[in-house]
């Protein structure tokens, strides 16, 4: 009897209140909490679950403004795995790759992802620098009443020699089979630090909820901008974008 318990009872019993740990409210609080500390935004979950070691799947995922509560973006499901990657300097980091199926945002949303985004690259964000890796089968913009679906969705934030970059590259569902990239990087190597923008894309138009979204990624400074060029073929392409949403 005794041997019965130390073999089979016991283990039970310590592997089933180890999985309901992991189901517990404040254990889901936890794991929103970590997601906020990166991110920069509040974070909210309905359920996770612990897959395997260091991997989490996250359902009903939400991004929101810390100040005003306002939804900024959501997923149904995205599956996290936190992990270390060597980064360019050849130093091993924390790092945590997010992959979603589906994601959805406004534009309104832009503005304050955007500075999220600045304080990262700034290291204002109070915690050790970790790289991180964003994908997504679909993502869909919304603006007003229309909807704009975008493909292939990868980008990520990460160490250069330079200093810190950020990349998102995607596809356009129904236009140029060839993905809009961009790039910004914070030039930690100057004083002071300087952003440098770069967008490559062979489409010949783009949906005004494309154009939004890259004019509110894009660095406020000009001289840092290639899109402040009026005459430029990038800035011509988001003018054009901005006359059809008239």
């Amino acid at each position: 009897m005794v041997l019965f318990l130390g073999l089979c009872v016991l283990p039970t019993l310590a592997i089933g209140g180890w999985a309901i740990v992991r189901r517990l409210p404040w254990e889901r609080q936890a794991e929103a909490a970590r997601l906020a500390g990166e991110l920069g935004l509040d974070v909210s979950i309905d359920a996770m679950a612990h897959t395997q070691p260091g991997v989490v799947r996250y359902t009903g995922l939400k991004l929101a403004d810390p100040e005003t509560g306002r939804e900024l973006l959501c997923c149904d499901e995205v599956e996290a795995t936190w992990t270390s990657m060597t980064d360019s300097h050849g130093q091993t980091r924390p790092a945590v790759v997010l992959a979603a199926r589906q994601i959805e945002s406004t534009a309104s949303a832009w503005q304050r992802l955007r500075e999220s985004l600045r304080r990262r690259l700034e290291r204002q964000s109070g915690t050790p620098e970790i790289e991180v890796r964003v994908t997504a089968k679909q993502w869909t913009l919304r603006e007003g009443g229309d909807l704009q679906v975008l493909e292939n969705v990868e980008g990520g934030i990460g160490l250069t020699p330079e200093g810190i970059r950020a990349l998102l590259e995607f596809r356009i569902a129904g236009g140029s089979k060839s993905p809009v990239r961009m790039q910004i990087v914070r030039n930690r190597r100057v004083s002071p630090p300087a952003y440098a923008f770069d967008l490559d894309t062979a489409a010949d138009c783009m949906p005004p909820s494309v154009a939004t979204l890259i004019r509110a990624l894009a660095p406020s400074d000009e001289s840092q901008n290639p899109l402040a060029q009026p005459n430029s073929r990038l800035a011509r392409l988001l003018s054009a974008a901005d006359a059809a949403r008239k």
